[in-house]
């Protein structure tokens, strides 16, 4: 098939101060071990381990990209967790969103699974005094969850629900936004706990509960047995840094600037190589194809929110059918087309599912086929002689003439490589 490649070059003449909207501020995916090697530099986002010492220091140990904090016994309201090691400044941005992705996690004991906006990188409670910001899983208190607010004095419920406590041993994602009237909550994986929004008050708000050096913080608590959460990953995003009082305010805007017509890319264009311009779009006839637009002026300054750049609807013109590959083909599958009428898939081999009843092993015919077949528990699968023969471990073969009977061949590789990525016709 050929390819054809476009390479599009937007030019706009565009002015920012600080982050702009919806930039990352930290983030650890957890895939160095630094943090398991007791490092909290750049690398891993600046995340490290702590603990508050009631039972014991804890552990922390990294796998693939999830990072596993451990609780010692022996100490009531034992609680250990990752929390960012570098601050920033809360209040000079006009929302932020800290997000915290769970694998998996024990059943707590104490208060709990907690999820943080502190003033240390350390236990949100260490020091008296130190305001938070807390998002509560308390299984000591009848699997019921709180957002409570501590501005260094006195400390507040602004929200508490019932929540299922299978839910966040399967893994969840929680995500909270912070704004000068607010907070709102976003779930994943927890149908118990429903998304949720609020504003603050005259004692708890966010003046009160947040500085120039907040972090943000997931841990678990213990009383007398260990407990164990696992993070697949931590997040803080945030909008654009608040403006300046002493600045004068900005003169409105111009008119957005649109480019989905043929009229309005024919007043855009700077330069075009190697395409046409029709019906509202941009399209290769060459190999490679260049186009670049003007310079745009605005009469404020203004920063780019987001650049989108879609498929074309023409090319969505194919129909929905139903699965074309073998019904018991697991894993990563690999389709191979020989020739017309000759296509291959290769996978590992489930053996699971089928028709209840089915008669299994009786001598059937395909058209294509001039090999004894026999009968699966699959209506439009058979197996070859082959396919009677025991597994390696690793993929097996099926052959079709349709994509909609399959004939099984047997297993073709070996337990080692059963990840399999390509296949090729070898003469």
């Amino acid at each position: 098939m050929k390819r054809n490649t476009l390479i599009l070059t937007c030019c706009a003449l565009l002015f920012a101060s600080g982050a702009s909207a919806g930039n990352t501020l930290l983030f650890d995916d957890f895939d160095d071990s630094d943090i398991a090697t007791g490092g909290t530099n750049a690398t891993n986002g600046g995340f490290g381990f702590f603990g508050n010492g009631a039972g014991g220091p804890g552990s922390v140990s990294e796998s693939g990209t999830v990072a596993t904090v451990s609780t010692s016994k022996t100490g009531i309201n034992n609680g250990c967790g990752i929390a960012s090691t570098t601050s920033f400044d809360l209040k000079s941005f006009p929302e932020v969103t800290a997000t915290l992705v769970v694998t998996s996690a024990d059943d707590p004991d104490h208060h709990g699974i907690n999820l943080t906006l502190q003033d240390g990188a350390d236990y949100y409670s260490r020091a008296d005094g130190d305001p938070y910001l807390r998002f509560q899983f308390d299984n000591a208190d009848d699997n019921t969850f709180y957002i409570k607010a501590d501005d260094g004095s006195s400390e507040v419920t602004l929200h508490s629900d019932e929540f299922t406590m299978s839910e966040l041993t399967d893994g969840f994602s929680f995500s909270v936004t912070i704004t000068e009237t607010g907070w709102s909550i976003r779930t994943s994986g927890l149908l118990s706990v429903a998304d949720k929004s609020g504003s603050w008050n005259a004692m708890h708000n966010r003046d009160t509960l947040f500085d120039n050096s907040t972090h943000i913080a997931g841990f678990i608590q213990e009383s007398d047995t260990d407990r164990t959460i696992s993070f697949d990953s931590m997040r803080v995003v945030v909008g654009a840094p608040e403006p300046s009082t002493e600045l004068v305010a900005a003169e409105p805007q111009a008119a957005d600037w649109t480019i989905d017509s043929a009229d309005d890319w024919s007043e855009n264009l700077n330069s075009a190589e190697g395409l046409v311009v029709e019906g509202g779009t941009v399209a290769p006839k060459e190999k490679k194809a260049t186009v670049q637009t003007k310079v745009h002026k605005f009469d404020a300054r203004r920063s780019a929110k987001s650049l989108t750049v879609t498929q074309s609807p023409v090319w969505q013109n194919w129909n929905s059918i139903e699965n074309l590959g073998p019904r018991n083909l697991s894993d990563a599958p690999v389709l191979l087309t020989v020739g017309p009428d000759n296509y291959w898939m290769f996978g590992r081999y489930w053996k699971g599912g089928g028709e209840p009843g089915r008669k299994v092993g009786e001598k059937a015919t395909l058209a294509g086929f001039d090999i004894p077949l026999k009968t699966t528990r699959f209506p439009n699968q058979f197996d070859a002689p082959g396919g009677l023969k025991p597994g390696k471990g690793g993929y097996h073969a099926w052959q079709s003439r349709d994509m909609k009977n399959w004939v099984h061949h047997g297993p073709v590789t070996e337990d080692f490589s059963k990840w399999v990525t390509t296949a090729e016709e070898a003469n």
